[in-house]
């Protein structure tokens, strides 16, 4: 019987007009957003799948190679390549994006860069108001990563973490239209107290209900995700999977791959696509409304967004908190986030408590929702 109840609720979203329109516009913005996605270069103008970007690949960014930068710069800034530069173009990226855009390439030596970017990150965490404990977290983390870096073309890899980071407000707002009738609608219809008086119309229908929902919006991700990766990679090539992650993010104070920040931003948008869909299978529950269940989630969402963008970070636990909200920590900017999480004496980095979080105010939810299922049946 309940394979039966899970057949029909999935045919029951999956059927809705409303949900194939958005799905269909999803898929399609995936598309786009894989074709059009930027890659670490800085010229837009030359070709995105080039070989001549591969032309670095397992060179190390030291003074021979700073030296050949500021030689084939078409101006003094690096700002300016020609087509068959395009690797320098992309190193230079890499190099302005530490240094910054005012600073002429021929000043910039091995030395001067990995001194500059070292003090950036220490004035970043004495922003963030890190205790003692924390720096020398972080120094013994730093400690590991390869320096000088080793150069590769991140075109494919950076496009494709830049892409993701749409992702979460593109599955909030899918999630909202799709599924804020999952109860709503019954009430809608004046079928509720019908459904409610049938056999298995209280725990088996609910459990039918969840399991369909998160089926729908998880395989919704993966389907986008894969078109998105594949269209990527289709544009850019795939190359750079492998280089180290501070090609993208040069401050990052952590020894991970591309291919790792990949998969730490899927596991992320994974557990905050189970948040998005708990939350308004909450709401449609305790509204009754389908409409006020798409206002709410939206607008919470947006509410906590602007207020972790505003938050002053002298607020530090408040800031921190805020700084977790999906919309605006699941980024390839969440690897500077060095405020740390300490439990038991002992640290955990923000991404690894972050899918925590979401999974924990995912359960909190849900048993709200079977308590208030329960009482419903009981009255």
């Amino acid at each position: 019987m309940f394979k039966t109840l899970l057949k029909f609720e999935l045919k029951k979203i999956c059927g809705n007009k409303i949900a194939i329109i958005a799905f269909f516009i999803m898929v399609v913005t995936s598309l786009v957003m894989g074709l059009n996605e930027e890659g670490a270069g800085l010229n837009r103008n030359t070709a995105k799948k080039s070989n001549e970007r591969d032309a670095l690949n397992g060179r190390l960014l030291d003074d021979r190679l700073f030296s050949e930068l500021a030689d084939k710069s078409k101006d003094e800034y690096g700002l300016t390549w020609n087509s068959k530069d395009s690797a320098y173009e992309d190193v230079a990226a890499v190099v302005i994006n530490t240094v910054g855009e005012n600073i002429p390439l021929k000043t910039i030596d091995e030395e001067t860069y990995y001194e500059k970017r070292q003090t950036s990150i220490d004035e970043a965490m004495n922003l963030s108001k890190l205790t003692d404990s924390e720096k020398v977290f972080w120094q013994k983390k730093g400690a590991q990563v390869s320096i000088p870096f080793t150069v590769y073309n991140v075109n494919a890899p950076v496009a494709i973490t830049n892409g993701f980071s749409n992702f979460s407000t593109i599955m909030m707002f899918f999630i909202a239209v799709c599924l804020s009738g999952i109860f709503a609608g019954e009430y809608r219809n004046k079928t509720n107290e019908i459904i409610r008086g049938t056999k298995n119309g209280r725990m088996k229908l609910f459990s039918a209900k969840l399991i369909a929902s998160l089926i729908f919006s998880i395989g919704s991700l993966a389907i986008s995700t894969v078109v998105f990766m594949l269209t990527t990679i289709l544009a850019w090539g795939t190359e750079g999977f492998d280089g180290q992650v501070q090609l993208e993010c040069p401050f990052a104070e952590i020894q991970m791959t591309e291919w790792g920040l990949v998969k730490l931003i899927l596991i992320l948008l994974f557990t905050a696509t189970v948040l998005y869909t708990i939350t308004i299978f909450f709401l449609s529950q305790f509204t009754r409304n389908e409409v006020a269940s798409m206002g709410i989630l939206i607008g919470i969402n947006f509410l906590l967004f602007a207020v972790s963008v505003f938050l002053p970070s002298r607020l530090r636990i408040l800031s921190h908190l805020f700084s977790m909200v999906p919309m605006s920590f699941i980024s390839p900017r969440m690897l500077y986030e060095y405020r740390l999480i300490g439990f038991n004496h002992h640290f955990f980095m923000t991404w690894q408590f972050v899918p925590v979080l979401y999974i924990g105010i995912s359960v909190v939810l849900l048993i709200l929702c079977v308590w208030h299922n329960c009482k419903l049946y009981k009255s």
